[in-house]
């Protein structure tokens, strides 16, 4: 095994072998896992709950607290929400409403346009890093990825969207599919467009409503208020980790792990880091006679390689030779 930029060789054993689980399992990248995609919604997963930009917006401009979440969802079936949502009001006529509806609740005039900058300048740019890690990690090992947004458009026609679509599959737009959700074909478009069955598939949100229709098709659901706890709960799931991501990467192989309490000794007594937390592995895809790690460990990334220690794989080229 060799290890760059370090000048000894540790002396690492390599993870037993594996057996393939029951159960209809179907192989990922790096092990069986029994889903074929991961749906996320927009909203309070991978970006911050607007109503709570609005709670703080109107606690800074002494207004009403909760003026703006009843205006919005009001009225049912005609709520301003859904109407803008099925496509039924422009983005011109939705403000207009808006703030007829505040005045109506609160008897005073609010600035619903400034409300609208102030939740794109500071709750629209801030994608939750950890979300869109997992998002990447989740495609690193082969599975499909879609999004389910409210793509709220400027005055000027522009998207308010600022996540990247290449990490996404697919992408259902209810305000241009002309569905909202809990409507069971808001999910029923989804997984046609990403050619799974429901038991194949696990969808994240932030609304009890919302998940309790996905799961009545059989979608896996997991709810998010804590996006950390959330992500736990989706890697047991999915069975390898969601935290690490490096390009070219993916969760290292059972059959080809490697004890980290070794590892992180070794590290800390070459590189001389002693470090809270255990370090990170992943691998890179390509290579089976000799295995290539990427490490994350004290601020540092490296790259590690090993020749397999089993019987299953010829020997690989002369890792010591090379490393020299």
């Amino acid at each position: 095994m060799s290890l760059r930029s370090i000048a000894r060789t540790p002396h690492l054993l390599c993870a037993g072998g594996w057996q393939r689980p029951r159960g209809g399992l179907r192989r990922s990248r790096s092990g069986w896992c029994r889903y074929r995609a991961v749906i996320f919604d927009a909203s309070g997963v991978l970006l911050p709950s607007p109503s709570r930009t609005a709670a703080d917006w109107e606690a800074q401009n002494c207004l009403p607290a909760g003026t703006i979440q009843r205006a919005v969802l009001s009225g049912g079936e005609n709520s301003l929400s859904l109407k803008y949502t099925r496509g039924e009001l422009t983005t011109v006529e939705f403000l207009q409403e808006l703030g007829q509806q505040c005045f109506e609740i609160a008897n005073v005039c609010i600035p619903v346009d400034s409300f609208l900058l102030d939740l794109i300048r500071k709750e629209m740019i801030k994608q939750l890093p950890i979300m869109a890690e997992a998002v990447q990690c989740i495609r690193a090992e082969g599975l499909k990825t879609a999004l389910l947004s409210n793509n709220f458009c400027l005055l000027n026609g522009a998207s308010s969207l600022p996540l990247d679509r290449k990490h996404f599959d697919v992408m259902v737009d209810w305000h241009r599919d002309g569905m909202h959700k809990p409507d069971h074909r808001t999910y029923e478009l989804c997984l046609e467009r990403l050619g799974v069955r429901p038991q194949e598939s696990i969808f994240l949100d932030s609304s009890s409503q919302n998940l309790k229709a996905a799961a009545q098709l059989g979608i896996k659901t997991v709810k998010v208020d804590d996006p950390e706890v959330a992500l736990k709960e989706l890697e047991t799931y999915l069975g390898f980790p969601l935290q690490g991501f490096v390009p070219y990467t993916c969760s290292v192989r059972p059959s080809m792990d490697i004890p980290k309490d070794h590892l992180q000794k070794y590290l800390e007594n070459v590189l001389g880091d002693h470090t809270a937390g255990p370090p990170v592995l992943r691998q890179f895809g390509h290579g089976q006679s000799t295995r290539t790690y990427c490490v994350r460990f004290g601020g540092r990334l490296l790259v590690l390689k090993k020749e397999p220690s089993d019987s299953l794989h010829p020997p690989g080229p002369a890792v010591k030779r090379e490393y020299r």
